[in-house]
């Protein structure tokens, strides 16, 4: 069992920057009636009942309420100002409850609007303080239809800001990658009349949306007020991606000569599945 938090983790320096959180800074408790509150959890009875958690949360698909305890210090040299960073962009429900006072709850997810967000990026990141005297205790509850599976990393605001403009620049240069070989192969379509150059060039507009919605970046700079727009680009197109994969690979794998009948089926398999993306507007 987890019991109390401890003082047995290294203290976060601002020389580092950044700190993949351990076992000895994580533990868990799983809610399958998906009722408890954050007095219920943070209450010194049900201390014992949370597990190490060893590897990273991963949990696979469940229904369950998974709630986290984070107990993490700082070196006396070190700010009070860090940022948890979630590494699970596609949760549908995350909230943060730190002491100020009483329980403050801070939320972020698929169900919430980047507007909505004490810090609007991409990722689910949530500001704490970190007293200098005692560990940090926070209590996370993940709630999402998708994988439960993440890794939680503090970071300093200055370290955090600048791996931030890194990773954008390597998601804009494949974005850029991407939108070249789409504009050349439209380009050859237009110009020899050839179908096929135009079948690629929308396939690869196809995989340009599939890549902006998938890093998260249609919310915090297209659409901050909304949950729906961003969670619908990213469902459809992602479809439609492996309904095109799917008549693509018919080319190199030359279907029609040497498997004529799967050659005459995979279109109908194709359109299924590229529609099967859209019932994300009825939900």
């Amino acid at each position: 069992a987890g019991g109390a938090c401890g003082l047995d983790s290294a203290p976060l320096t601002d020389a580092e920057g950044e700190c993949v959180l351990a076992s000895s800074e994580l533990s868990v408790l799983r809610d399958p009636g998906r009722s408890l509150s954050i007095d219920d959890v943070s209450a010194p009875s049900r201390a014992s009942q949370f597990n190490i958690l060893k590897g990273g949360l991963a949990l696979g698909f469940t229904t369950d309420v998974v709630w986290l305890r984070i107990c993490i210090r700082r070196a006396l040299s070190a700010g009070p100002e860090w940022w948890l960073d979630f590494k699970g962009p596609f949760a549908d429900d995350v909230r943060l409850y730190s002491q100020r006072g009483g329980w403050h709850e801070s939320r972020a997810g698929d169900r919430y609007p980047m507007s909505a967000r004490e810090l609007p990026y991409r990722t689910i990141v949530f500001p704490v303080e970190l007293p200098a005297e005692a560990p940090g205790v926070f209590y996370m509850r993940i709630e999402t239809s998708s994988m439960m599976a993440t890794a939680i990393t503090a970071w300093t605001p200055k370290a955090f800001r600048a791996q931030a403009q890194k990773d954008l620049l390597m998601i804009g240069a494949m974005l850029g990658f991407v939108l070249a070989m789409g504009l050349a192969n439209l380009v050859n379509g237009l110009w020899t009349g050839q179908r096929l150059y135009l079948g690629f060039a929308a396939f690869t507009a196809v995989i340009f949306v599939v890549l902006v919605s998938g890093y998260g970046l249609l919310a915090p700079y297209f659409f901050p007020d909304s949950t729906w727009i961003p969670n619908a680009a990213l469902n459809i197109s992602f479809c439609v991606f492996l309904g095109g994969a799917l008549l693509m690979v018919r080319i190199p794998l030359r279907l029609a000569e040497n498997f004529p009948r799967i050659n005459r089926v995979l279109p109908y398999v194709a359109a299924v599945i590229a529609l099967a993306g859209f019932s994300t507007l009825f939900d």
